[in-house]
């Protein structure tokens, strides 16, 4: 498995997590979401070069294959502790 990474997302990753997450929001039940989301509005849910939210992806042979991401519980500052910097 040398050609598995793991690595902080960049913004050109934006583009390509949000098409693997509506894979699973057809195709499954992993998600809550009931419809596709848009590359915008998935932006909005995820954060990226944040120095305490973190996203990050997971890479097989250069192609994204995963992903996974810290955020806030709720955006209310009661919550910023959700993920400790």
């Amino acid at each position: 498995m040398d050609n598995l990474t793991f690595q902080k997302a960049e913004e050109k990753d934006s583009e390509s997590i949000p098409e693997l997450y509506n894979f699973y929001i057809v195709t499954t039940t992993a998600t809550f979401d009931q419809d596709q989301i848009s590359r915008e509005e998935f932006r909005q849910r995820i954060y990226i070069g944040h120095e305490k939210y973190q996203t990050y992806v997971i890479q097989y042979c250069n192609e994204i294959v995963g992903f996974c991401f810290l955020t806030q519980y709720r955006k209310k500052e009661a919550y910023d502790r959700t993920a400790l910097s």
